[in-house]
């Protein structure tokens, strides 16, 4: 896997501080004929290091790498050009969700689409899940005091929570690949879905 840093910008969020963001086009590849070749965009969170595959930015083309996939490896150029323009299209979805701010209600509907954790019945979880939700609690209090109480917030508490405190034997791996990668994909789409 390797990335190429291609936009920076920032915006004013939830507690008018700047929050500066990172975009690289990642591409992930294997030279054994069976791993796939694909691409997406990164964000990172410069501020804290949080970062995430931007939500539905997986580009079309997608091969293995073996002998005649020339024009294949030519056909990804396109969607590294159709990347750069959505880029702008994140800083807009980004500054929306730290415009949108929450209620408790909200707060805790979007941990339980998240996780499938539900904070009212705390009491009955499992030691394991009562430390997950712990720590996912305490990840979107930080970013709420950074943030504010916000739609961005949640999705930075999500994000503070898989890239640091989760416990996982490759950052890369577990992001970008496993079960954080999933969990960062739900809190991108439940964030989206609270700004309609």
């Amino acid at each position: 896997m390797f990335s190429c840093p291609v936009h920076t910008f920032s915006f004013k969020n939830g507690v008018k501080k700047d929050d500066v963001l990172s975009l690289e086009v990642v591409i992930s590849t294997g030279y054994d004929g069976r791993t796939v070749t694909s691409m997406f965009v990164n964000v990172e969170r410069l501020i804290c290091t949080n970062g995430m595959k931007a939500f539905n930015t997986e580009f079309q083309v997608s091969f293995k790498n073996v002998k005649g996939n020339i024009g294949k490896a030519n056909m990804i150029c396109e969607d590294v050009v159709k990347s750069i323009k959505y880029m702008d299209n994140l800083k807009e979805l980004y500054t929306n969700l730290s415009n949108r701010t929450i209620t408790q209600k909200e707060h805790e509907s979007y941990i339980l689409a998240v996780t499938g954790l539900p904070m009212k019945q705390y009491a009955d979880l499992s030691k394991r899940k009562q430390k997950i939700l712990d720590a996912i609690n305490q990840s979107v209090a930080i970013e709420m005091k950074d943030a504010g109480s916000t739609a961005w917030a949640l999705l930075n508490g999500i994000t503070r929570f898989t890239n640091h405190l989760a416990n996982f034997k490759s950052k890369d791996d577990f992001i970008y690949a496993d079960s954080g990668l999933f969990m960062n994909n739900k809190a991108q789409k439940y964030a989206i879905e609270l700004l309609n």
